[in-house]
């Protein structure tokens, strides 16, 4: 292990473990391995006092209690190779009264919403392969407008012009404005808490 640049301990650490521990490297030619404990005793009998050759580093720490308990581990070393966000798992948002928003979308959209959500199971006979768009637009962008909300759902349907004109006779504020392109038909609805909701209707194969 390459010795870190020695600095001086300070302050408490109550992070995780609800002790008064102060995490630092300490500077030495042995590592403990991982997982193994070693103990000792510091020379200050109160461990705010604690000054020590020791560094902040993921590859060794050292917690020192306050009853003077030196102990020092060395935590797994990470894979900052591994695959990790590997799709979205889940959609959740607030709402001043929930109980009128989930009725809003289950009695105009269809979703199935229980008191805890919904589920939109992956492939399957109800559910045609497909994909999910992530996108960050500008704090000026027009594309959440007219509302003031910094987000937007878009869900697929499967007939676009249907559903917006039942929206229509059901008295949902749907927008007059619809976009055709290669990607599909799109559509837009207001719900009941000011949110814009995006209708997509997929491109025919």
């Amino acid at each position: 292990m390459q010795a870190p640049k020695a600095i001086t301990c300070g302050g408490r650490n109550r992070r995780e473990t609800g002790k008064n521990w102060l995490f630092c490297l300490m500077q030495g030619s042995e590592t403990p391995g991982v997982g193994d404990q070693t103990q000792g005793r510091h020379d200050g009998s109160n461990a705010t006092d604690c000054v020590l050759p020791c560094a902040l580093t993921p590859t060794m720490a050292v917690g020192i209690e306050p009853d003077g308990v030196l102990i020092a581990f060395v935590p797994h070393r990470l894979d900052v190779h591994m695959k990790r966000v590997t799709g979205i798992g889940g959609i959740f948002f607030k709402s001043p009264d929930p109980k009128r928003l989930g009725d809003w979308y289950r009695n105009h959209l269809g979703i199935d919403v229980g008191d805890w959500g919904a589920v939109f199971s992956w492939g399957g006979a109800d559910s045609e392969p497909g994909m999910t768009i992530w996108s960050v637009f500008a704090q000026d962008s027009q594309k959440m407008a007219p509302s003031l909300s910094p987000f937007m759902i878009n869900y697929r349907v499967a007939d676009l012009d249907g559903l917006l004109a039942v929206l229509r006779t059901e008295g949902c504020h749907v927008l007059d404005a619809t976009e055709a392109s290669e990607f599909g038909k799109f559509g837009w609805v207001m719900d009941p808490d000011g949110n814009k909701v995006e209708l997509w209707e997929p491109p025919a194969e």
